[in-house]
């Protein structure tokens, strides 16, 4: 019987590898590194990840669901983009 950690692993590579075009041309064994040393965080319909402007300290990668990008002027709410699986968050601002 097959690990279930193997199988999440390999599917995080799988995905990472054809969605994620900054991880296309990795390794496996580099994405496995990233594989063992990430956290999987679980997030409620409507949780705020990040304010407008705040600096990012993770680099967070869609695995399911979606997450949706608005912008709150102090009076309406703006509905910029949805992304879903595959989507990375924080990178530029985590890399620069």
């Amino acid at each position: 019987m097959e690990d279930p950690y193997d199988i999440m692993r390999d599917e995080f590579i799988k995905m990472c590898k054809n969605k994620i075009p900054y991880f296309f041309n990795m390794s496996d064994e580099f994405l496995i590194q990233i594989y063992n040393r990430s956290n999987s965080s679980f997030f409620r319909v409507d949780e705020l990840l990040f304010e407008c402007g705040g600096k990012a300290e993770s680099i967070y990668i869609v695995i399911n669901g979606v997450v949706e990008f608005c912008f709150f002027d102090g009076v309406q709410m703006y509905h910029i983009d949805i992304s879903g699986s595959g989507t990375t968050i924080g990178v530029n601002n985590v890399l620069n």
